[in-house]
């Protein structure tokens, strides 16, 4: 009677190890693959989701209410869009990460940004209201300027964290 050679029997733990590997690994690499576009989906639907996260409705309603606070103020619609353009722009802009960073540290910290540009806002709108001065209507012209490397460093810290939470 002849031993056969492929019978498990016959081998040597080590060509065992081995051989189990090589069918093993291939397993592995789609094991691998598959969590890979399995994340890469996840990812996909999250950036295609078409609602819009609380951060974007909050800088929306702002904006909005800001849009009608300053609405007084501007004798007319050319004098309206400067207003709204440097006074609304820098959180306009911001508008754009709060769609699409999704994760819960950019957007606790994008509605940080929109609330504190918000009081920023407050802050000139209430000085320009009380103030027995006609030119200080052009304050409004510089809360978007004062305000920019504020958000930016903001943003900035918020792309970090979406960042760090999309590469797990």
């Amino acid at each position: 009677m002849q031993l056969n050679p492929n019978h498990p029997t016959t081998k040597t733990d080590d060509a065992n190890v081995n051989e189990i590997r090589s069918v093993a690994a291939p397993m592995q690499f789609e094991s691998d693959r598959l969590n890979d576009l399995d994340r890469k989906v996840n990812n996909a639907r999250r950036v295609a989701d078409p609602t819009p996260p609380i951060a974007f409705y909050i800088a929306a309603t702002l904006v909005a209410v800001g849009t009608f606070l300053i609405l007084p103020f501007a004798e007319s619609f050319h004098a309206f869009l400067m207003f709204f353009s440097f006074a609304f722009g820098p959180l306009v802009l911001a508008m754009l990460p709060m769609w699409l960073w999704r994760n819960f540290m950019s957007q606790l910290i994008l509605i940080f940004a929109a609330i504190a540009y918000a009081a920023w806002f407050l802050l000139i709108y209430l000085l320009v209201r009380n103030a027995r001065d006609a030119m200080a209507v052009v304050l409004f012209s510089y809360i978007g300027l004062i305000a920019s490397p504020f958000l930016l460093v903001i943003c900035g810290i918020s792309l970090t964290f979406h960042l760090w939470r999309s590469r797990d």
